[in-house]
């Protein structure tokens, strides 16, 4: 036992002089000396030590063949990476994470990531950014406080660091993160309206349109962001910050709807028609998570594959549709002045009469279109069109926005929608009513909240079935003058 103390000793010298020869001396005594510091829960490795004396090529070396030892913390809940940080050792840094990113999401005492330590400082910016580029994930990881980099940053008053966050954010398509909570139900909205160092960071946040809907939200004192910029002891000074959120609609707290807890809204649901939870003029709507539905970030990569594929065939199936209407197209070339076709003689909707708008404008109208225009037809095209938009839509929210091909993608799929609207208008003997089949699909596809302004209960259940969320209605608070 005394010999093996000595051999660790003996590792750990040699970590902190950085002496990879020396080290590999010391193997050839004990090869089964890592092995045993491995069995440790909580130790100092010679990870750490190397880490802590800025010497980066033994602690490249000790990583390459002991993996384990990065995520192990030591007796003070640091990692090896934590202890680089705070030896301001930037190569041993840049040396560790090359290695392997993960790193940077081993969460040390409090929760505390390599990503939350540098979002405190300013002059930490060029690694924050480096870090996000690394492990792009670790955006995401919260203290047990719940705080992500983002709050840090902000109670920190980094406003650089704060910008390095947010350009990131807007860059992969993760800005839902300002509308995060810490335990005290502040978002980081909260945080910058309670210190006048944070001006310009409110002002920054007010301005992204995905934070508006967050940005009344209270905290667990019941408080909204421009409660505590009114309520501060500087209020004079805070005043440029509460103008700023009254110019973008932020409320005070006595002014807001009244809320029920989950409790009180699941006891409300046997009682609850399900028409009411659209129509219902006197509640508001809130988002909570479904567990029914997980969200698109948590599903499986086989399940993701399973509904692509549907996807892809019901797509492929309504394209297929409008190339292949039922009833067939017309063929044969149009004759004007005898008003009838190669396939009929008789003047009717599929078969417009001369001097008719579409003859004016298309000479050739009746080739190519739909011969069995009636009702029936009608109603076809019209679902068969729904399909096709929302089948594209769920494309969109399963494919990776953030992924390289994912962005190449959307944009096919936005030119694939328009050549279905293009052959809608060509088969449709009417333009007009091509016409709105063709803008109404291209609504619900390009724009998914115009799902709302078409058709409010379909536009919920498949935005929200894939978002992962489910929207309920909590009651608001009635006029007292109103009755």
């Amino acid at each position: 036992m005394e010999q093996t103390l000595d051999v660790v000793q003996q590792v750990l010298m040699a970590a902190q002089e950085n002496n990879i020869d020396a080290f590999y001396g010391l193997l050839g005594q004990d090869p089964y000396i890592l092995d045993r510091i491995d069995t440790i829960p909580f130790v100092q490795t010679p990870l750490h030590t190397a880490a802590s004396a800025g010497s980066t090529h033994f602690a490249s070396e000790v990583l390459r063949l002991k993996p384990s030892f990065g995520k192990k913390l030591s007796l003070d809940g640091l990692s090896a990476l934590d202890l680089a940080l705070r030896g301001g050792h930037t190569q041993t840094v840049r040396g560790l994470i090359k290695h392997d990113p993960q790193l940077i999401r081993v969460e040390g005492k409090k929760g505390i990531t390599p990503l939350h330590y540098v979002s405190e400082a300013e002059d930490r910016a060029d690694l924050l950014a480096e870090f996000l580029y690394r492990c792009p994930k670790s955006i995401e990881d919260l203290t047990i406080a719940g705080e992500s980099a983002v709050h840090i940053a902000v109670n920190n008053s980094n406003l650089r660091g704060f910008k390095v966050l947010l350009g990131w954010m807007e860059e992969t398509g993760n800005k839902h993160i300002l509308e995060w909570e810490d335990e005290n139900g502040n978002t980081v909205l909260h945080l910058a309206a309670s210190s006048r160092n944070n001006i310009e960071a409110a002002r920054l946040i007010i301005k992204q349109r995905t934070f508006r809907r967050a940005i009344n939200c209270c905290n667990v004192a019941g408080l909204t962001a421009l409660d505590i910029a009114l309520g501060h002891p500087n209020a004079e000074e805070h005043g440029s910050i509460a103008k700023a959120l009254c110019a973008a609609g932020a409320k005070r707290s006595t002014s807001h709807s009244k809320t029920i807890n989950l409790a009180d809204y699941c006891a409300l649901i046997p009682a609850r028609s399900w028409l009411g939870h659209f129509s219902a003029p006197n509640y508001r709507l809130v988002k909570v998570p479904n567990p029914r539905n997980p969200s698109i970030n948590s599903m499986s990569g086989e399940k993701r594959s399973a509904l692509l594929v549907v996807a892809v065939l019901i797509a492929t199936a309504t394209y297929q549709a409008i190339l292949n209407p039922p009833g067939g197209l017309a063929s044969g070339n149009t004759d004007i002045s005898t008003n009838s076709t190669s396939n009929s003689t008789d003047a009717g909707y599929g078969n417009p009469q001369a001097g008719s708008a579409p003859l004016l404008l298309f000479p050739n109208f009746g080739v190519g279109t739909a011969q069995a225009w009636e009702l029936p037809f009608i109603i076809f095209i019209t679902f068969n069109s729904v399909l096709f938009a929302l089948s594209l839509l769920t494309i969109c929210f399963l494919v990776e926005a953030n992924d390289t091909w994912g962005k190449l993608l959307k944009p096919a799929l936005a030119y694939f929608s328009i050549c279905y609207a293009i052959s809608l208008l060509i088969i449709t003997p009417d333009l007009l009513s091509g016409g709105a089949g063709a803008v109404g699909m291209l609504v619900v596809f390009c724009w998914p909240r115009g799902m709302l302004q078409v058709s409010s209960a379909t536009a919920r259940v498949v935005r929200n079935a894939i978002r992962g969320e489910t929207i309920i209605p909590l009651p608001r608070e009635t006029s007292k003058t109103g009755g």
